[in-house]
């Protein structure tokens, strides 16, 4: 993931090949040990499939960013 890029990259382990998934001004993800959970644009989470990192949800937290990134990360 690079912070504030738009994207996540997921590498295939069949193929070893790496592949983009668009999924907004990303701030920081986890894994629930099946899916992926990622919070972007301030103010969403969204839910990847694990396996295919296919956007399962997306959760709209507020109608504004809640927060915002900055050089060293994010802030409230």
């Amino acid at each position: 993931m690079e912070f504030g890029q738009g994207t996540l990259t997921r590498i295939d382990p069949a193929s070893n090949k790496a592949a983009a998934i668009d999924i907004g001004q990303a701030a920081g993800m986890a894994s629930d040990g099946e899916d992926i959970w990622v919070a972007a644009n301030g103010n969403t989470l969204v839910r990847l499939d694990g396996e295919s990192g296919k956007r399962e949800r997306v959760l709209k937290l507020a109608g504004k960013p809640l927060f915002e990134l900055r050089d060293a990360g994010f802030s409230l």
